[in-house]
């Protein structure tokens, strides 16, 4: 039984990368442009949207949810705080420790960065047929349930 279930789980998994790859290119380059354009590293933008759902978080946390090191996820920070973007204060209960919280800046360029992202995803959504729509639809209100998507 396992040598039959393991093709079918490598070809579901090679078709999920494939669209994914698709997605991440095509549909998000007004997304990957804006990056560019700001000159954004992948954890600051990771950190902006860490920051945007969690509010104020210790810096290290913030380095532990983003599997960053202390010195990796500080470097991130200063570049966020030196633009604006990101608010470091001492923590009230333990100076020697930082907590970040993104700037009213900070705060509508993540905002700016998924609606690019949902512009790209509607774009997509758009030049489906309405049995791909469909299909897509049903696969993903199925896999909205899962407790870590949902």
């Amino acid at each position: 039984m396992q040598a039959t279930t393991a093709p079918a789980q490598a070809d579901t998994t090679q078709r999920l990368a494939a669209f994914v790859r698709y997605v991440m290119t095509t549909c998000g380059r007004d997304f990957l442009q804006a990056l560019d354009d700001l000159e954004l590293s992948l954890s600051q933008v990771k950190l902006l949207n860490v920051l945007s759902d969690a509010g104020e978080v210790p810096l290290k946390e913030a380095g532990d949810h983003l599997a960053l090191s202390l010195p990796a996820v500080s470097r991130a920070v200063d570049g966020l705080v030196q633009r604006g973007l990101v608010k470091r204060t001492e923590d009230p209960d333990d100076r020697r420790m930082k907590r970040v919280a993104l700037s009213a800046k900070g705060r509508r360029l993540a905002q700016d960065l998924v609606q690019l992202r949902f512009a790209g995803l509607d774009e997509f959504v758009a030049g489906l047929d309405p049995r791909e729509r469909g299909a897509l639809d049903k696969a993903l209100e199925l896999l909205s349930r899962r407790e870590e998507i949902g």
